[in-house]
């Protein structure tokens, strides 16, 4: 794709260039198949592209990837190489971004904090952003959106870490009654950390003070807690991330023991892997629909794992 002329001027030190790196980590879990990095960007863009990197979203062919920066206020687009296909942020100001998702394969849809709508801006035009809903008319109260993830035909899946809830909103981004609230113990959250989608419309959620990683169901009642049955504070590890791919295997990372931990679809331990840099700090994953993970790190790296 050709890149729009604005982007050279914003990042004239980018030289088109990937960094790959092979590795050898791999992990064979019970289920009988294996995880294995494939690659790791760190140089998206031809260069240190990315400062504060909070949140990212992969694109439904699974070839895009868009990644919020909230000290450079954009929102870049790559490619599985790592070059910078769009960027939103550059002909248009945004105020310290917070979420991300694709509408389309063209057509980016976010939230800035602290400020109620749903903005939709399209590829072909970066530099007009569409209001696709003021929250502030659908909603009563005060809410923040730290991690949106569409959630089949139901609607979209709400993540306050204020708060430490997870709301439910329809497709017309009404808010359910109720889902998942605040609190300690089975069913409840106290210092949610991220948010994922599962076909049958579960809900899996990671926590930093409570049950480590627990699985919700489409009405928000828990259905299990993944791994040992104390919460993270009797245990010490701490859940910050957390995906589901093709096999629908939970994928958790756990920073306190600086690893990955992976959990069947009825909340079984089927293995973990050592992060392949114990200097990562993963702060977002995602799944493609083709078998890979992706792992964005603090620092700006993008990690790819390959599902064999």
């Amino acid at each position: 794709m050709r890149r729009r002329p604005g982007l050279c001027s914003l990042y004239a030190r980018c030289r088109l260039a990937a960094v790959r790196l092979a590795a050898v980590l791999t992990l064979v879990p019970a289920i009988g198949s294996a995880q294995q990095l494939q690659q790791r960007l760190s140089n998206l863009g031809g260069g240190r592209l990315l400062v504060r990197p909070v949140a990212m979203a992969v694109s439904p062919s699974g070839q895009q990837v868009a990644i919020v920066d909230q000290a450079l206020a954009v929102i870049v687009v790559v490619d599985l190489d790592g070059d910078v296909i769009w960027t939103v942020g550059e002909q248009v100001h945004l105020d310290q971004p917070q979420t991300v998702w694709f509408a389309a394969e063209d057509r980016l849809c976010f939230i800035q904090q602290n400020r109620p709508q749903v903005l939709a801006v399209s590829q072909k035009n970066v530099g007009l952003l569409d209001t696709v809903v003021d929250l502030s008319e659908t909603l009563t109260g005060q809410y923040r959106f730290d991690q949106v993830v569409r959630h089949g035909d139901i609607g979209y899946l709400v993540l306050d870490k204020a708060s430490g809830q997870v709301h439910l909103l329809d497709p017309a981004w009404n808010l359910s009654p109720s889902f998942i609230g605040h609190g300690s113990g089975q069913g409840r959250l106290l210092v949610p950390t991220a948010v994922a989608s599962i076909t049958g419309n579960r809900v899996a959620v990671t926590d930093r003070k409570n049950f480590p990683v627990q699985v919700f169901t489409a009405e928000g009642k828990v259905l299990f807690q993944a791994g040992w049955n104390q919460p993270a504070a009797e245990r010490s590890w701490q859940a910050t991330a957390v995906t589901v791919d093709s096999r629908e295997i939970i994928w958790v990372t756990d920073e306190t023991n600086r690893q990955f931990r992976f959990y069947d679809p009825s909340g079984v331990p089927t293995g973990t892997m050592p992060f392949e840099d114990q200097s990562l700090h993963p702060v977002a994953m995602a799944a493609t629909s083709d078998g890979r993970i992706l792992v964005l790190d603090a620092r700006g790296d993008l990690l790819f794992y390959a599902i064999e």
